[in-house]
């Protein structure tokens, strides 16, 4: 009632969103996506009216984290399933191999050519999908990072902010320069609080994957 009655009040959306985040990860196992939505939009809502709140921005670019996270572990599953159609189900191989149905004869393997043209067709419906989903996140852990290298700046004793820093530019990735910023993001992080050692792998990672990534001709000085 108070967002119905005040729209334009800032600290009613700022609410809201904090209610419906509490509420979305009431049970870590089983995360509330809608009830995230919603808490996304009360402080995108929250953020338009007062964009200089240090709190707000911090509760905005964590929640764009976590549905950003939610998006990834999505396109992770898209290549489980690509996987598992690439590799193929081992019932099916024996099928093959004992000459079952109408198979046709390639490199001295036999396949089911039908079989063959859907997988290929589901692949690739899987990997257009998981590559839209992949964006999102990008643009989720994108606009995450404007908000918490602002944020940073009004706290910057914090290390969960420095955490989350971190995993919104390995999210992004891409480039060894988004997965060194990862690096020292985490390293500030542990520095700040050592309790937060799980971060030493996510910082091993970045660096290790920023090495393995050739740079792109704009990245380079």
């Amino acid at each position: 009632w108070a967002v119905q009655l005040d729209p334009t009040e800032f600290g009613y959306h700022y609410s809201l969103g904090n209610s419906y985040f509490k509420q979305a990860f009431k049970n870590r196992k089983k995360i509330d996506t809608d009830l995230l939505q919603k808490a996304l939009k009360s402080y995108e809502k929250s953020y338009k009216f007062n964009p200089r709140d240090t709190e707000v921005m911090y509760n905005l670019a964590i929640a764009k984290i976590e549905e950003a996270s939610l998006s990834k572990i999505k396109v992770e599953d898209k290549y489980q399933e690509i996987s598992k159609i690439v590799d193929g189900d081992p019932k099916d191989k024996k099928k093959a191999g004992d000459g079952e149905g109408k198979k046709a004869k390639k490199d001295g393997v036999k396949f089911d050519l039908a079989k063959k043209f859907k997988n290929d067709k589901d692949v690739i419906t899987l990997s257009a999908e998981s590559e839209k989903i992949n964006k999102v996140a990008i643009k989720l852990s994108g606009e995450a990072i404007v908000l918490l290298e602002k944020a940073v700046i009004s706290m910057p004793t914090d290390a969960n902010a420095y955490s989350y820093l971190g995993d919104a530019y390995a999210m992004v990735g891409g480039t060894p320069t988004n997965f060194i910023n990862a690096s020292k993001a985490y390293k500030k992080a542990i520095a700040l609080d050592s309790k937060l050692a799980n971060l030493y792998i996510k910082m091993g990672t970045s660096y290790y994957l920023a090495s393995k990534i050739q740079p792109r001709t704009e990245d380079l000085p």
